[in-house]
Protein backbone atom coordinates (compact mmCIF):
# COMPACT_ATOMS: atom_id res chain seq x y z
CA UNK A 1 0.00 0.00 0.00
CA UNK A 2 0.96 3.37 -0.60
CA UNK A 3 0.13 6.89 0.36
CA UNK A 4 -0.82 8.13 -3.31
CA UNK A 5 -1.73 11.70 -3.37
CA UNK A 6 -3.22 13.27 -6.87
CA UNK A 7 -0.82 16.15 -7.62
CA UNK A 8 -4.47 17.94 -8.61
CA UNK A 9 -5.84 17.88 -5.48
CA UNK A 10 -2.94 19.43 -3.76
CA UNK A 11 -3.71 22.93 -2.62
CA UNK A 12 -0.50 24.20 -0.39
CA UNK A 13 2.95 22.70 -0.58
CA UNK A 14 5.51 23.13 2.77
CA UNK A 15 9.02 23.83 1.43
CA UNK A 16 12.47 23.95 3.66
CA UNK A 17 12.03 27.80 3.64
CA UNK A 18 9.30 26.91 7.06
CA UNK A 19 6.21 28.79 4.83
CA UNK A 20 3.04 26.74 3.63
CA UNK A 21 2.62 28.02 -0.34
CA UNK A 22 -0.59 28.30 -1.49
CA UNK A 23 -0.97 26.44 -5.37
CA UNK A 24 -2.76 27.08 -8.40
CA UNK A 25 -4.95 25.02 -9.19
CA UNK A 26 -3.92 22.79 -11.87
CA UNK A 27 -0.52 24.18 -12.14
CA UNK A 28 1.91 21.28 -10.52
CA UNK A 29 3.99 19.47 -12.14
CA UNK A 30 6.96 17.31 -11.56
CA UNK A 31 9.73 16.28 -13.47
CA UNK A 32 13.68 16.18 -14.03
CA UNK A 33 15.02 19.51 -11.75
CA UNK A 34 17.48 20.98 -14.11
CA UNK A 35 18.91 24.26 -14.19
CA UNK A 36 18.82 25.79 -17.63
CA UNK A 37 20.07 29.00 -20.05
CA UNK A 38 17.60 29.47 -22.93
CA UNK A 39 18.97 25.85 -24.79
CA UNK A 40 21.68 24.58 -22.88
CA UNK A 41 21.41 22.86 -19.85
CA UNK A 42 23.85 24.28 -17.26
CA UNK A 43 22.75 21.55 -14.11
CA UNK A 44 21.31 18.17 -15.38
CA UNK A 45 19.10 16.06 -13.21
CA UNK A 46 20.91 14.22 -10.84
CA UNK A 47 24.38 15.33 -11.66
CA UNK A 48 25.32 17.19 -8.32
CA UNK A 49 25.48 14.84 -4.93
CA UNK A 50 22.99 15.02 -2.46
CA UNK A 51 20.73 16.61 -4.76
CA UNK A 52 17.35 14.97 -5.59
CA UNK A 53 17.13 14.58 -9.58
CA UNK A 54 13.65 15.17 -9.32
CA UNK A 55 11.53 18.29 -8.83
CA UNK A 56 8.21 20.18 -8.10
CA UNK A 57 7.33 22.87 -9.90
CA UNK A 58 4.07 24.58 -9.57
CA UNK A 59 2.19 28.52 -9.52
CA UNK A 60 1.30 30.03 -6.02
CA UNK A 61 -2.12 31.16 -5.73
CA UNK A 62 -1.38 34.50 -5.03
CA UNK A 63 0.61 36.49 -7.54
CA UNK A 64 1.36 33.60 -9.68
CA UNK A 65 4.79 33.19 -8.87
CA UNK A 66 6.46 29.84 -9.78
CA UNK A 67 8.34 28.08 -7.63
CA UNK A 68 10.44 25.59 -8.70
CA UNK A 69 12.62 23.05 -6.06
CA UNK A 70 14.04 19.88 -5.43
CA UNK A 71 11.33 17.14 -4.55
CA UNK A 72 13.82 17.14 -1.57
CA UNK A 73 12.48 20.43 -0.32
CA UNK A 74 8.97 19.39 0.19
CA UNK A 75 8.33 18.54 3.81
CA UNK A 76 4.80 17.76 3.76
CA UNK A 77 1.46 18.61 1.39
CA UNK A 78 -2.33 19.78 1.83
CA UNK A 79 -4.79 18.29 -0.39
CA UNK A 80 -8.31 18.34 -0.85
CA UNK A 81 -10.96 20.64 -1.14
CA UNK A 82 -10.10 23.84 1.01
CA UNK A 83 -11.70 26.64 -1.41
CA UNK A 84 -14.99 28.06 0.45
CA UNK A 85 -15.88 29.36 -2.81
CA UNK A 86 -16.01 25.40 -4.25
CA UNK A 87 -17.45 24.14 -0.29
CA UNK A 88 -20.44 26.88 -0.96
CA UNK A 89 -20.99 25.43 -4.25
CA UNK A 90 -20.64 22.38 -3.92
CA UNK A 91 -23.21 22.65 -0.85
CA UNK A 92 -25.22 24.67 -3.27
CA UNK A 93 -25.49 21.90 -5.56
CA UNK A 94 -26.35 19.23 -2.87
CA UNK A 95 -28.97 21.73 -1.26
CA UNK A 96 -30.80 22.24 -4.97
CA UNK A 97 -30.86 18.27 -5.70
CA UNK A 98 -32.49 17.74 -2.46
CA UNK A 99 -35.13 20.03 -2.52
CA UNK A 100 -35.61 18.63 -6.01
CA UNK A 101 -36.01 15.13 -4.56
CA UNK A 102 -37.87 16.15 -1.83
Amino acid sequence: MSLAVQIKNIVGVLLDDGDWHEVHPGSMSVNKFELADEDDILVRAGSISGVSGMGLVFKEREGGRMIACPITSVKAVRYGVEDSDRISASFGKFAEKSIMNA
